[in-house]
């Protein structure tokens, strides 16, 4: 059974997306991984997230990894 999720995030403007999605997109690809995948997309200011993954345990991990990467980013990104 494939266990999936959907997150999608508004952003402020286009540079805070872009920022966040190079960020979270070197998570994604170095997690290559047999128990799940990612996919990036977005809209206009709107990330959207979609995992894949065999088990519950790999999904929640993938997900509280690229939440944390997504919530530094984002305090870093306040910081300046």
């Amino acid at each position: 059974m494939k266990n999936e999720i959907e997150i999608k995030i508004d952003f402020e403007d286009k540079i805070t997306l872009e920022t966040i999605l190079s960020a979270i997109e070197v998570e994604v690809v170095q997690s290559d991984s047999d128990r799940a995948s990612v996919e990036l997309n977005w809209i206009e200011t709107t990330l959207i997230i979609q995992i894949i993954a065999s088990d519950f345990v790999a999904l929640r991990a993938l997900t509280n990894s690229i939440m944390r990467l997504m919530k530094t980013s984002l305090e870093i990104l306040d910081i300046f």
